[in-house]
């Protein structure tokens, strides 16, 4: 009885005595979760567009670096553009802008009339002198009053004429003053869409 009574005590001693093991911690997740990532934004370019650089329907001018636009039914004629100038004339060029039709008969030599039909008339004359712009008018076919408008950026004398047709006319310099354009558009009646042509050649004028 002693024994089992001593072994008993030594059972309970060891057992006491023995500190229980540590488990695995505790899993504290603390690896870092997967970032999305947004990419940076790329800019993107414009697509560069296969159309000409040159608009339809409009006629550039290399020698004296303008260029303007016209109407559907109408067609330029620069046959008289780089005609060499006369002696003692201030004349350098001459584009003319017929409608098509005109355009085909007096190309081919198959106009049939004693005077040419009405057009629009630019002409480009030598300024080497720069007088005023109301020098270059012809004032025996003025008619009513001037007006100061801008034409490609330039001031421009604007004035109406008569003679074997009516006509607007627009007198402006080139930007670098070497040139005196002027445009002129002849009509026969105030409906007539010779006067559509002229506006439009005029206020789609520009200096390259």
């Amino acid at each position: 009885m002693k024994r089992l009574t001593l072994l008993g005590l030594l059972l309970l001693w060891t057992t006491g005595c023995t500190s229980p093991q540590p488990g695995p911690p505790a899993s504290s997740n603390t690896s870092p979760s997967p970032t999305s990532v947004t990419p940076t934004p790329t800019a993107t370019q414009p697509a560069k567009g296969s159309s000409n650089a040159q608009a339809k329907n409009t006629f550039q001018s290399d020698r004296f670096g303008f260029q303007f636009q016209y109407p559907e039914g109408f067609t330029p004629d620069n046959r008289s553009e780089n005609q060499p100038p006369e002696a003692k004339e201030a004349l350098l060029g001459r584009i003319e802008v017929w409608t098509s039709e005109d355009y085909q008969a007096i190309a081919s030599g198959t106009w049939k009339g004693g005077e040419y039909p009405a057009s629009v008339t630019i002409s480009v004359f030598d300024n080497a002198q720069k007088p005023p712009l109301k020098a270059w008018k012809e004032e025996s076919l003025s008619q009513g009053e001037d007006k100061i408008i801008t034409v490609a950026g330039q001031e421009a004398l604007s004035y109406t004429s008569t003679g074997l047709y009516e006509a607007d006319n627009v007198i402006f310099a080139s930007p670098d003053g070497r040139y005196v354009i002027q445009i002129r558009g002849a009509y026969i009646n105030p409906d007539d869409p010779m006067r559509q042509a002229y506006q439009k050649v005029v206020s789609s004028f520009e200096f390259q």
